[in-house]
């Protein structure tokens, strides 16, 4: 059902038979839906597949999204999710279809200006993760209240432990909680660091494979 906003000459969103109206950066967009009858091509499943895997990669790690890609999104005016997929798309999938897969090495949370970590580092122990870091030496007031991200995720499960809210930058350290059941699972690990009004972040740190 398609909904004229404001009245009868108001925006219309929504669809009406086969034509379908949206916003799209502030602009009313109507276009008819099209079916084809055409066989997709491997390049056309390729790409489908791709932002599949990446798409079910991101599913949980909204928050982190929505913080880590805020500066490029509303630089680029898209969504923090829109960014994040389309470079994780573009860089960190790998192999061919039908057989396409993430590479988490490369995979980003984040991306930003924000001063990254000295000698980052990551250890498992009973129950939790504890990531450290070195500070610099010439820290200036604002980046002493950088907060880090913390994310270990679960390729397996697909279930995740993240943080967006961790310690300050000036601490050197902060403890992730895992849980129990999936201690000895295999574990992907990424922090990143974010400003304290939540409007900029640094680069994802990917600190490697845990359980590997």
């Amino acid at each position: 059902m398609g909904i004229l906003k404001h009245g009868p000459f108001g925006m219309a969103t929504g669809k009406i038979q086969n034509m379908v109206s949206y916003d799209l950066n502030g602009k009313n967009v109507i276009r008819r839906i099209g079916r084809t009858r055409k066989k997709p091509t491997v390049r056309q499943l390729a790409v489908r597949q791709k932002m599949a895997v990446v798409i079910r990669f991101l599913k949980h790690l909204g928050p982190l999204i929505e913080f880590g890609f805020k500066a490029q999104a509303v630089a680029a005016r898209k969504s923090a999710h829109n960014m994040a997929t389309s470079y994780n798309t573009k860089n960190a999938t790998v192999g061919e279809y039908p057989e396409i897969v993430m590479d988490y090495s490369k995979a980003m949370i984040s991306q930003g200006d924000l001063m990254q970590p000295i000698d980052p580092q990551v250890e498992l122990l009973q129950g939790k993760l504890r990531f450290s870091w070195q500070n610099h030496p010439d820290l200036n007031y604002t980046n002493k209240k950088d907060q880090v991200m913390m994310l270990a995720y679960f390729p397996e499960s697909h279930d995740i432990s993240a943080d967006v809210y961790g310690a300050l930058r000036t601490a050197g350290e902060d403890f992730l909680p895992i849980d129990n059941k999936l201690q000895q699972a295999r574990m992907e690990v990424y922090m990143a660091f974010v400003s304290s009004d939540r409007e900029t972040a640094s680069d994802t740190i990917y600190l490697g494979t845990i359980n590997g």
